[in-house]
């Protein structure tokens, strides 16, 4: 064969590996479909921007607040949540190493002898024994032929926003939990209270019935009964302290710390009332942490099934290696000592006997296990929105009945014990009317209670916006840590400090690693996203005066998987979308319109947020964006 042939059918090999390159076997992921209810069963207002609030500093409780900061930074599950954030993106990390050459050196020293009966035997005269030395850089790369390489990043990517909510979910739980527990405590505290005033009242009444009886007015009867119910009214009162103690135990814990006592702020009847927040069940496919944990986790077994399908198919290595090698450190580092190689390898399977169809079928079935796990916890999702609705509308209708219970009760206790005074009566009615009087104050208590439970379940099933305002308050460590340090935007900072439209053209409440700086250019608001680790959001609002055209650019993002933008007045979306064997292709919409939003200038991709999101001042966009695979 000539050399021109030869160059002929090496360019054409080259030419075909570059085309079997961008081949990626293996289902494309899609998100599945999902059937939300319309409605949810109990009318809630459709208020994003209340589920979206600090829900908690709405009880306007200090302590309360103080409490949640604490539990958010301390709390040993958010720690252990962040850490497991940083092992998957450690393993992504070593995932992604594979799409590049791997470069190694070694260097060895080595004293020998050789036998004088070997293969060939050595001549008479000859020593046996040398040095050798050798130093030498090597190469090695496996070309990502069929994409198994990168259905394996995608996997290990998807890992890393599955644990990231994760973490979202532990905040969640964290907040609601030490809410849930401080109004308790605040719940146990005032029928403490309840129990003290009640005994106090019972003790004196029973030395006034003492003397009756020692002047001979009452019977015996009639001083026992009285005995009976200051007894029962002290025996309320180590119950509800030994409560109080264990509840105050469990708050310690959440906080990080050893059990012992807690701060008090407000009263439980002083508290206020947060607004119920609503929004449509749709949407909590978008903000609840465990929906898109699944979803996730769906995802990543999804690539998983391309990552053994392309082990089918063959794999292409590239090696080299150069260095030197001499007996002598003399000519160690001369021309004539270089040694090197370059090789290729093919490797293929042709029998395997049912081992990869097996890998196939594993990470098939694996994904059917993650898509109904993913299916049953939207389903779980939607009962408990409804069942916190539910609870908040008909709690509040128990605790109105109790309180105007409560009234009646007193004025029965009123009334009979005027009876008895009077001599119409015996002290029985008086003794039964003041028992459902106690029994029905400390029921009014739990009512109340219960009633600020079943709001915070509605704030915590919706896993609204809150989740991100809280995010920045929680633990940060290890690569969390890192992205942690690098300095905040002051124009964010202040503006997230003061909430004041005048103190920055966008207010943000940042929920992200990745670094964030405000400025403008001419009528533009420019909210540029330096890449940490390539996932976050913020909250947006446009200024009451001043430049209304928000423009984001991400810096050194090698894609941008997802952009998402969501107001009162619409969504607006950008999505990746890829297609077998051909170049992921970035689409952008805003309702059913396909927008053409996204430019991309040196290394920054910019992406304006149309008018029909962001338009009126005072307008706000809750913004979130994903980094995705390369």
């Amino acid at each position: 064969m000539t050399a021109p042939v030869l160059r002929r059918s090496r360019v054409a090999a080259l030419m075909a590996v570059a085309a079997l390159a961008g081949c990626t076997v293996g289902p494309d992921w899609q998100r599945p479909k999902t059937d939300a209810p319309a409605a949810w069963r109990v009318e809630a207002p459709q208020a994003a921007e209340i589920a979206n609030l600090r829900w908690w500093e709405t009880f306007d409780d200090p302590v309360l607040n103080d409490l949640i900061g604490g539990a958010l930074q301390e709390n040993r599950d958010l720690r252990q949540a962040a850490a497991r954030v940083d092992q998957f993106l450690g393993a992504l990390r070593t995932t992604r190493s594979q799409f590049y050459p791997q470069v190694n050196y070694n260097g060895a020293t080595s004293t020998n002898r050789l036998s004088e009966n070997g293969q060939p035997p050595l001549s008479p005269g000859v020593n046996r024994d040398y040095d050798l030395y050798t130093a030498a850089l090597g190469a090695s790369w496996q070309i990502d032929l069929f994409g198994r390489v990168r259905r394996l990043a995608e996997s290990s990517q998807a890992q890393v926003y599955a644990s990231e909510q994760g973490r979202r979910g532990v905040v969640l739980s964290v907040v609601a939990g030490v809410a849930t527990s401080y109004i308790a405590l605040r719940a146990l505290d005032r029928q403490l209270e309840i129990a003290q005033i009640t005994a106090k009242n019972f003790e004196e009444t029973q030395k006034l019935f003492e003397l009756r009886f020692y002047g001979g007015v009452i019977s015996e009867v009639e001083l026992a009964q009285v005995q009976s119910q200051y007894q029962q009214a002290l025996a309320a009162i180590p119950s509800l302290e030994r409560q109080i103690a264990l509840q105050e135990n469990l708050l310690s814990i959440l906080l990080g710390r050893n059990p012992g006592a807690i701060a008090r702020g407000k009263t439980i009847d002083a508290l206020s009332f947060p607004p119920v927040p609503g929004g449509l069940p749709s949407a909590l496919l978008e903000r609840r942490p465990d929906i898109l944990q699944a979803e996730q986790l769906l995802r990543s077994t999804n690539a998983n099934i391309g990552a053994t399908k392309a082990l089918y198919y063959p794999s292409l290595s590239l090696t080299g290696a150069l260095g030197f090698t001499s007996t002598s450190l003399d000519n160690f580092a001369n021309g004539s000592s270089t040694a090197g190689s370059l090789g290729a390898s093919l490797v293929g399977p042709i029998f395997t006997f049912g081992r990869i169809e097996g890998q196939v079928k594993t990470a098939e079935a694996a994904r059917e296990e993650a898509l109904a796990f993913y299916q049953q916890v939207v389903l779980n999702a939607f009962r408990e929105t409804n069942d916190a609705l539910i609870g908040v509308k008909k709690r509040t209708e128990e605790r109105d009945a109790l309180v105007k219970r409560v009234e009646a009760l007193r004025t029965y206790a009123r009334l009979s014990r005027a009876r008895f005074d009077g001599g119409v009566s015996s002290y029985l009615e008086v003794i039964y009317a003041e028992n459902e009087l106690f029994a029905a104050e400390l029921n009014a208590v739990a009512a109340l209670a219960q009633r600020y439970g079943e709001l915070i379940n509605v704030y915590k099933a919706l896993g609204g916006g809150w989740v991100d305002a809280a995010d920045p308050l929680g633990p940060k460590q290890g690569t969390r840590e890192a992205a942690a340090a690098a300095p905040a935007a002051p124009a964010v900072a202040a503006a997230a400090a003061t909430r004041s439209a005048a103190s920055s053209p966008v207010e943000a409440v940042a929920a992200t690693d990745d670094r964030i700086e405000v400025h403008r250019e001419g009528d533009t608001t420019i909210v540029d996203v330096r890449r940490v680790r390539g996932i976050g959001g913020v909250e947006v609002k446009l200024p009451q005066s001043g430049p209304q055209a928000v423009l984001f650019r991400f810096h050194d993002f090698p894609a941008l998987e997802s952009f998402k933008a969501r107001s009162t007045r619409g969504e607006f979306i950008c999505e990746s979308q890829r297609r077998e064997a051909q170049a992921a292709r970035t689409i952008c919409r805003s309702g059913a319109k396909e927008l053409d939003a996204i430019r991309i200038s040196g290394n920054a991709i910019a992406v304006r947020i149309p008018d029909t999101i962001l338009n009126q001042p005072g307008d706000v966009a809750e913004v979130r964006w994903v980094d995705q695979w390369r």
